[in-house]
């Protein structure tokens, strides 16, 4: 896994120099949560609150013709929380589980900067999507006992903006709000019940990137 992510990384560093881009190091602290679907009518399933989690790793912007208007992608290590709970109404009993994935990610996103708003502060809006990798899942219940295994691959659609501060004449330094939801189910297998359970993973992040 070291291997793949030095050669990925190298190959982000020759693109950002060739296209002459931004280059960039993100570090985002974030509250993680789902969203859960069912048709059950044995279970009475809902989300098992929440946590926090962090996204952190390189990224890259290139420009769309002006320096306002960037592509922004990259690779960046993710953890995410599942948490559910089962309330059983025929034996009045409830089951709590709590799952940490780990992910590597890819983010495809449009970052747009507006004018200064004041000396050397620009706003920022970003939108896109990031594709996720699955790498590890960890079982913080004490009984595996609805979920069994979740999907290799995720997808989410990104939205945020910030406020972007020139740190100097090639250092930038940008904090914002960033909401990413799930648009897949990242269940694959289940012990077997009445219906399926969906489960779409939820993360709103603070995001501090420095580039350079």
């Amino acid at each position: 896994m070291r291997k793949y992510l030095l050669i990925t990384l190298c190959t982000l560093g020759m693109l950002s120099v060739q296209a002459q881009s931004r280059a960039g190091l993100k570090l985002a602290p974030n509250l993680s949560f789902n969203r859960i679907d069912s048709n059950s009518d044995t279970l009475q399933l809902s989300p098992a609150g929440s946590g926090g989690r962090f996204i952190f790793g390189p990224v890259l912007d290139f420009e769309l013709g002006t320096t306002d208007n960037y592509f922004t992608t990259g690779i960046l290590f993710a953890n995410q929380r599942v948490g559910l709970e089962a309330d059983i109404p025929e034996s009045g009993t409830r089951l709590r589980e709590v799952y940490t994935l780990q992910y590597l990610q890819f983010p495809t996103t449009f970052t747009f900067l507006t004018d200064e708003i004041a000396l050397d502060k620009r706003l920022y809006f970003e939108v896109g999507s990031i594709f996720g990798v699955k790498i590890n899942e960890k079982d913080k219940s004490p009984e595996q006992m609805l979920i069994r295994k979740f999907n290799t691959f995720n997808l989410s659609a990104v939205l945020g903006a910030g406020l972007e501060i020139t740190m100097g004449t090639s250092t930038t330094m940008s904090l914002g709000l960033v909401y990413y939801r799930g648009l897949g189910d990242v269940v694959s297998t289940q012990t077997p019940t009445d219906a399926p359970i969906s489960i779409k993973n939820d993360q709103l992040s603070l995001d501090f990137t420095v580039r350079f």
